[in-house]
């Protein structure tokens, strides 16, 4: 295999899917090379598998001259000579002794190539799958994806749900300390879906603006298509929890608040914040204020009061100062409303501007 390929072009590629190696072998890269095709790279980590495809130009410019079709695997150090390299043209060589030559102008590098073969493309039948813009994607996953669980003890809990019914639908986090809950109300043709949310997010941050893309149910993964590149996430066993009933909310009590001021003082409030696991941070209501406080015996304290909307009899909360802030980060209305049953059970936050989204926070019990 012979190729002259653009530097910025490599290094591009490497910067969209290394994330994606994983260990011994998985920590190459599998490219093949056709007049056909062009150039086709294909990295995993045995949860993600990611297919990317580079044509041989893009119209106006030559991208990719192939001299000699072929396969390799690409090492991790061939990504860092190609980062070191001048821009413009870099010519790419698998030499008989199994390694990879690379030149550019004076520059001569030979890397150590290895044997073997880099799992393929998971077996699967692909369902019937729904067509989205990576706007819309990156929306329901960045409104979502943080309240779900880190934690192992129940694994799907690691997951964006996704599931559609006669009317809506919807994608849900949860890690049983909160939950985020994003609908659109209209059905979509497309099963019950488990995507682990952090490799989910990752895939997300790899896409570019405003393209098409296809979400298609492949066995037991998920697979993101759009014209160049496929993406392959292995969804996580175990039956979601039904949180329908989770989302019943009979507010005694309603907080109308500026979004930002809110954000900026739990921010402010979070410096004395006393408990490092909880973050916890008391909110008192008062007439036409709310009052947000934090205390340490170690640092101090600070307190600040806000204009407020109050609708209801006060009842003084204490909640996670961190599971607040991003659950008002996911918001980007200037307004949202606090939904207070009573001091032990579900905090729920809404948007009159953006009936869509819900978020739900557990208040911390006090003494």
């Amino acid at each position: 295999m012979k190729m002259k390929i653009q530097k910025a072009t490599l290094q591009a590629v490497f910067s969209e899917i290394s994330r994606f190696r994983g260990k011994d072998i998985m920590q190459h890269i599998h490219l093949s090379v056709t007049e056909k095709d062009g150039l086709t790279f294909r990295a995993t980590d045995g949860e993600v598998t990611y297919v990317k495809r580079v044509a041989l130009s893009n119209g106006e410019n030559v991208i990719v001259e192939i001299i000699t079709p072929g396969e390799l695997l690409l090492p991790p150090k061939l990504e860092e000579v190609t980062r070191k390299l001048s821009s413009g043209m870099m010519t790419v060589t698998l030499l008989d002794t199994n390694q990879i030559e690379v030149k550019q102008g004076k520059t001569s590098a030979k890397i150590n190539g290895v044997d073997g073969e880099l799992p393929g493309i998971p077996e699967h039948v692909k369902g019937d799958g729904i067509t989205l813009t990576t706007e819309v994607l990156t929306m329901l996953v960045t409104q979502t994806a943080f309240s779900a669980s880190d934690k192992d003890g129940r694994p799907v809990l690691k997951a964006v749900n996704m599931q559609s019914d006669e009317t809506s639908f919807k994608v849900t986090s949860t890690d049983s300390h909160r939950l985020s809950q994003k609908t659109i109300p209209k059905p979509l043709q497309l099963p019950t879906l488990n995507i682990p949310a952090k490799r989910l997010a990752e895939v997300v941050n790899t896409l570019e603006e405003k393209q098409q893309l296809s979400l298609i149910p492949a066995g037991n993964h998920v697979l993101i298509q759009t014209n160049d590149r496929e993406v392959y996430i292995r969804q996580l066993e175990g039956e979601y929890p039904i949180t329908s009933r989770l989302l019943q909310c009979n507010a005694s009590l309603k907080i109308k608040v500026n979004r930002q001021e809110l954000l900026a003082s739990i921010n402010r409030s979070l410096t004395f914040a006393k408990d490092e696991q909880y973050r916890s941070i008391t909110l008192e209501p008062q007439e036409s204020a709310l009052r947000i406080y934090s205390a340490s015996d170690e640092s101090g304290s600070i307190e600040e009061t806000l204009e407020a909307a109050i609708d209801g009899e006060p009842i003084k909360f204490t909640i996670n100062a961190l599971f607040v802030s991003d659950a008002l980060k996911a918001f980007s209305t200037e307004e949202v409303t606090l939904h207070i049953q009573s001091n032990d059970k579900p905090i729920f936050i809404f948007s009159e501007k953006d009936p869509t989204l819900t978020q739900l926070v557990l208040p911390i019990r006090t003494a």
